[in-house]
């Protein structure tokens, strides 16, 4: 059997795994990475290339969440390919450590506030009210509209999200400010990746001491907390975030650590 490259492997695993989920455009992005920084067929990738690579970007400054999206792709290549028979690459893909929470924090009533008071467009300080109220991440966001809003005989306003980083569709309640959010922008198209980064480095400039804490994924963050500090069942958060690990979901717990204590006065008296 001729020898496949690696572009090859990218492209089969990104057909049978990634196309049409939420996630595909940062797949394709990590797949041009590592067809610019890696041999052209997997006879010339060893442990030692990928280290090195890894080094560059550490010392580029770039975060271990990033560097590890990256190799988490790189890793879902090899092992789906290698299960085909399509190569013999048989190392563990490496994977930098970081902090358990490492960007887990979550916006206070105050913060929000403030934040949406320095935003000063108006489609994006509602897109950022709605990623708080749905807990929804960008990339789930951006194919809804409007038009895909339903009502539910028992639930009320609901709109299903088809395309997961899971893979695995669910259904989100909408709140008042999520519905009137949507409805006023009639959709989400235009927050790319791209866009949310340049918003969110306006806004870091504006007030870096408040915004150097938060990324924008600190909004789902939020919603998470939110729900579990009002007391809504974990399996509920849960199925609500679309985490297939309840462990995902429990460490928003950890974050509340108040009302857990509260949980267990509650069970003392």
């Amino acid at each position: 059997m001729a020898q496949k490259t690696l572009q090859e492997l990218f492209e089969t695993t990104y057909v049978n795994r990634w196309a049409g989920k939420a996630r595909m455009e940062v797949e394709r992005r990590n797949i041009d990475f590592w067809l610019k920084h890696l041999p052209k067929t997997p006879r010339g990738l060893k442990l030692e290339v990928i280290d090195k690579v890894i080094r560059k970007e550490v010392l580029k400054g770039n975060k271990p969440s990033t560097i590890n999206s990256k190799l988490q792709t790189l890793k879902t290549c090899l092992d789906f390919t290698r299960e085909r028979g399509m190569h013999e690459v048989s190392f563990k893909v490496p994977r930098l450590k970081q902090p358990s929470n490492a960007r887990m924090g979550f916006f206070s009533a105050e913060d929000q506030e403030k934040i949406e008071s320095l935003i000063n467009d108006d489609g994006f300080r509602l897109f950022f009210i709605w990623s708080i109220e749905t807990g929804l991440r960008p990339s789930e966001s951006l194919g809804l509209n409007f038009k895909m809003i339903r009502r539910d005989p028992i639930v009320g306003p609901v709109i299903d999200i088809l395309r997961t980083k899971n893979g695995e569709s669910r259904t989100i309640p909408l709140t008042r400010k999520a519905l009137a959010a949507l409805e006023t922008v009639g959709e989400w198209k235009r927050y790319s990746l791209y866009h949310i980064t340049r918003e969110w480095a306006r806004l870091r400039r504006k007030d870096p001491e408040l915004l150097n804490k938060f990324v924008f994924y600190t909004c789902r963050h939020t919603c998470a907390t939110r729900l579990l500090s009002k007391g809504v069942n974990i399996k509920v958060v849960q199925s609500w975030m679309g985490h297939k690990d309840i462990n995902m979901t429990l460490r928003y717990a950890k974050l509340v650590p108040s009302d857990l204590a509260a949980a267990r006065d509650i069970l003392e008296q």
